[in-house]
This record gives C-alpha cells, structure tokens and sequence, in this order.
C-alpha cells in the first residue's frame, strides 16, 4: 500500500462509520515542514474500549466486519513516509483522523536512500 491507498482507507473507515448519515470533511494546511492532512466524520466517535488501543493490530469495534489490520497498516506506512497519523474523537461526535507528514527530509532519512535521483517524486 501506499499514501494514495492509505487515504482512501482512512476515508472508507470514515464513512463506514457513519451509517444513520452526515458529513466527512478533508482538510489540509501547512505549517513550516510539515503538512496535514485530516478526516473528520460525525460518526458516534471512537468506543471507550479501544480509544487508547485504536493503532494496534486486531483492535475493531466491526466485530465479524473487520480484522483490525487497516488502522495499524495505515499507521506503520505513514511512518515509512515520515509521518504520524493520530486518532481522536470530535468533541462535537465523530473521529478526526490527523496525518501529519515531513514536507522535507531530515539528514538522517537521507542516507537510506542510494543517490539523489531515489529522492525524485517525494514529498517536497
């Protein structure tokens, strides 16, 4: 998977979430070196239960729906990219889910990479 697929499950997630209806709404900014990206639905927000463990593997409220895979994997790609993906509720109802990604390398990311042409079609 990749960023592209990652947002699309983060949409998906969001709308599944909202069966009796409402809004998503994506916004995006950025502040200095970083960009944001957030999903925010009116869905009935995150359950008591899994709030702190919402990010890890086989945690699902859609029992017999989901395995609990999508959140973690999003997760574990958005840091690939240098990012941070946080879940939260709404204080209104709903999620809001914050991708937050470095709009340049830092040093030390840079010496993974082989040569500078690797670097051509990242995030800048």
């Amino acid at each position: 998977m990749d960023l592209q697929t990652t947002f699309i499950c983060l949409l998906k997630n969001a709308l599944e979430d909202m069966s009796e209806g409402g809004e998503v709404r994506v916004t995006t900014r950025v502040d200095g070196t970083q960009a944001f990206v957030e999903i925010a639905d009116q869905g009935p927000g995150l359950d008591a239960s899994v709030r702190d463990h919402v990010l890890e593997p086989f945690v699902t409220t859609r029992k017999g729906r989901s395995r609990g895979l999508g959140l973690t994997i999003a997760k574990g790609i958005i840091q690939r990219h240098c990012g941070k993906l946080e879940i939260t509720d709404r204080p209104e109802g709903g999620v809001i889910c914050q991708v937050r990604l470095e709009t340049r390398f830092a040093p030390k990311t840079v010496d993974r990479f082989h040569n500078e042409e690797a670097l051509t079609g990242a995030l800048t």
